[in-house]
């Protein structure tokens, strides 16, 4: 028959109690656990805050894009509306240019009538002034009322003359302002287009995805010094507690 094993048998080893701190040390480093409790709870806390004012602002920089789309809806009918205008009087003014062009040179026809007109007027005042019967001169009247139409007649084919050359100088400075008003009626529709791009719409998101991206490393270059604190301190309190050592057994 074989021997039954002996039963073996553990050495306990001996666990040395905690080194205590001296009670001054303890007392400060209480106090620095203290302190980082605290400054870990308001730096999360400011972390929260900074959180609910990205939140804010998010909300309010969206509902300002959308405002800004309906309003920008508005400015790009009016836009619009004022191009073609200014495009049409553009045409308009051309065209009216055009007319003018045309018109010096028919006042200038009509100053030589007058002119030959008066000339003629004052010849057949001449001649039945001349025609004498019997020593009298029946068409004495007809002669000065021919006189008098020639009067009437005198100066105006200059003044015709004027109106003309005036004219021509309005038809330049009306095919200058036809030319002005068609470029800003272009002008305005290629900012019509640039707005109908969504420019200001995508302006609008990035400055809110610039407010976001700074506000949570804001947050975050606050919470993690705060949570590391925290989680500092009140490592160190429960350091510092006094540990309760078990009382030893006897075999």
């Amino acid at each position: 028959m074989t021997e039954p094993l002996a039963p073996t048998t553990r050495t306990a080893v001996p666990v040395e109690p905690p080194i205590e701190p001296p009670l001054d040390l303890r007392g400060g480093l209480r106090r620095l656990s203290t302190g980082l409790i605290a400054y870990g709870a308001i730096g999360i806390a400011l972390s929260i805050l900074g959180l609910v004012a990205l939140l804010y602002v998010g909300g309010r920089l969206e509902a300002l894009a959308t405002r800004t789309t309906d309003q920008m809806e508005i400015v790009i009918a009016t836009i619009d509306d004022a191009s073609t205008t200014l495009t049409d009087a553009g045409a308009t003014a051309g065209s009216f240019a055009t007319t003018l062009d045309q018109t010096p040179d028919t006042i200038r026809q009509a100053a030589g009538t007058v002119s030959s007109v008066e000339t003629t007027l004052r010849s057949i005042q001449s001649t039945l002034g001349s025609i004498g019967i019997l020593g009298s001169q029946p068409f004495g009247g007809v002669a000065t009322q021919f006189g008098n139409i020639a009067d009437d007649l005198e100066g105006l084919d200059q003044r015709l003359v004027t109106v003309a050359d005036s004219l021509g100088d309005n038809s330049d400075k009306l095919r200058a302002n036809a030319s002005s008003l068609a470029s800003l009626g272009h002008r305005l529709s290629d900012v019509a287009d640039a707005l109908r791009s969504g420019v200001v719409e995508d302006s609008l998101g990035d400055v809110l995805a610039l407010v976001t991206v700074l506000t949570l490393v804001l947050v975050m270059w606050t919470a993690m010094p705060a949570v590391g604190g925290l989680i500092l301190g009140l490592w160190l309190r429960r350091r510092l507690e006094r540990p309760t050592i078990a009382p030893a057994q006897t075999p």
